[in-house]
């Protein structure tokens, strides 16, 4: 069962062509339907924070991209690393969580490495 702010469909952005699950509001939503072409133009706006979080997430670990924790990584390290503003790597870290690309509190970042790496780098 699916709560607020959560998302589904997102497996089109690997390259899923066709619907394989269904959902039915049990109570009055208000749903947002983006389309893929337009939700990987605006992930592709951020490429360098894309491979930073790839490149953490491979870290160490074989060709085989699995979910990865990632722990003690601030915005502002990120932004370090992608010469940028922790402001804007907070926008685009909660672009990226809506989509379930990644997931992250105060004290991980987990990267979804296999879905970020298809829709970023066409892996």
């Amino acid at each position: 069962m699916l709560g607020p702010r959560a998302f589904l469909g997102e497996a089109c952005l690997a390259g899923q062509t066709s619907r394989i699950n269904t959902a039915t509001a049990t109570e009055a939503s208000l749903l947002i339907r983006i389309d893929c072409r337009t939700m990987t133009a605006a992930l592709k706006a951020r490429p360098d924070l894309s491979e930073a979080l790839l490149k953490l997430g491979r870290f160490g670990h074989s060709d085989k991209m699995p979910t990865i924790q990632i722990p003690g990584v601030s915005h502002e390290t990120l932004a370090e690393m992608v010469g940028t503003t922790r402001s804007r790597i907070t926008l685009f870290m909660n672009k990226f969580r809506k989509l379930g690309l990644i997931e992250y509190d105060h004290e991980s970042i987990v990267v979804r490495s296999e879905v970020l790496a298809e829709v970023i780098l066409g892996d």
